[in-house]
């Protein structure tokens, strides 16, 4: 058995080697943008599903309608109830998941290899055709409500939310995804409509696909991926009036926060 000698730090080594995978850029149905990355290492597929709008496309008074949308997608579609939709996700052994940032929601699904064209008609149907039935808006809208209550008696979450409040004031970034208990408890089906139609559009939309190459083949086929294409950068928000931010400005696709008095 090798001796470890606890007293002395490992020796300090070169950097080591890191080789990401091209990233190929396509155009598919739609004006969808189609972004597919080679990972041959598994048989899984992984689907991601970016719409440009997060919880800073909020409307005034409407703090949550943009996480409020998005977690409403899975309770059903056109074709199937929320029932129906679920259990055809586990015939093919899928996870369906809705994160919502400041300036994006991203949808995911991940499967077998095999199910990519499956998988990816799942996705589309759940982004494109949702129900929002009135039950489903009511009995979201209660979650929401009851979480938001629990986490006034959660530290971590309210120095959170005083942390927004601080630093951006009443700019869009202000506020969570979650939302407020004032500006949820009016939201109607008619609203989430709306909002779904504003901006759940896929000629704004970028799907990202990793997998291996016949998962990559099938899945962009089935999202009609054809020419080559670039993407212009989208425009950034105004700076928010915040205590200390100076500036935003973007690198590529990263955008870049400056804080106290750097120039």
């Amino acid at each position: 058995m090798t001796s470890v000698d606890r007293s002395q730090l490992p020796p300090v080594t070169g950097s080591a080697p890191a080789t990401f995978p091209a990233i190929a850029r396509t155009l598919g149905a739609g004006g969808l943008r189609i972004w597919t990355i080679p990972h041959s290492r598994t048989e899984l597929v992984t689907l991601a599903l970016l719409i440009p709008a997060g919880s800073a496309a909020d409307p005034s008074g409407r703090a949550g309608l943009a996480g409020f949308t998005a977690d409403l997608l899975d309770d059903g579609t056109r074709a199937r109830d929320g029932i129906q939709l679920h259990e055809e996700l586990g015939r093919l052994g899928a996870r369906f998941g809705a994160d919502v940032s400041s300036d994006a929601t991203v949808l995911s699904a991940s499967a077998l290899a095999r199910h990519a064209r499956e998988v990816l008609a799942l996705l589309l149907e759940v982004a494109t055709e949702p129900r929002f039935e009135g039950a489903d808006v009511d009995r979201v809208r209660t979650l929401r409500l009851n979480r938001i209550a629990q986490l006034r008696h959660a530290a971590g979450a309210v120095a959170n939310r005083t942390w927004r409040r601080v630093l951006y004031g009443e700019h869009p970034y202000g506020h969570s995804a979650l939302g407020e208990t004032e500006t949820l408890s009016p939201l109607d089906g008619g609203e989430v409509r709306g909002f779904h139609a504003a901006h759940y559009r896929l000629d704004r939309a970028t799907l990202v696909i990793a997998g291996n190459d016949d998962a990559l083949e099938t899945a962009a086929q089935a999202a009609g991926g054809g020419r080559a294409v670039t993407r212009s950068p989208a425009p950034l928000p105004d700076p928010p009036a915040a205590v200390g931010l100076k500036k935003m400005w973007r690198a590529g696709d990263i955008v870049v926060l400056l804080w106290g008095g750097g120039r």
